[in-house]
Parts: C-alpha cells; sequence; structure tokens
C-alpha cells in the first residue's frame, strides 16, 4: 500500500516525530496528519520514501 493512502487512511492519527541536534541541544518536532501536511518523494530501491529537511521544517 503507498505511503500516502495510508497516512490518509491513518488521518490524525498518524505523527511524525523527528528530533535533531541530538548530540548539542535536541529539538523535538511532531507533525500530525502527514497526508495532507506533507509531500513523500518517492525513492527507488533501498530508500522508499525521502522526506527533505525543507519540507517539513517550513509546515512547523
Amino acid at each position: 500500500m503507498p505511503i500516502n493512502l495510508r497516512l490518509a487512511q491513518l488521518g490524525d492519527s498518524a505523527w511524525l516525530y523527528i528530533v535533531i541536534n541530538c548530540k548539542s541541544t535536541p529539538e523535538l518536532h511532531r507533525i500530525q496528519n502527514l497526508a495532507q501536511t506533507l509531500t513523500f518523494q518517492v525513492k527507488p530501491k533501498g530508500v522508499q520514501y525521502f522526506l527533505p529537511m525543507g519540507e517539513w521544517r517550513a509546515k512547523l
């Protein structure tokens, strides 16, 4: 099942937690309802979906 379809089914119960600066001053970012908030890039092999930092940071 494609990730966007599954995330759309989950709606507000889908969350993405991103932690940055783990070694110095950790920052936790939470994003709810990913299907309506973010745009994922489909990647071949290995990494199947990629979320650029600018994409999620713009939604905070």
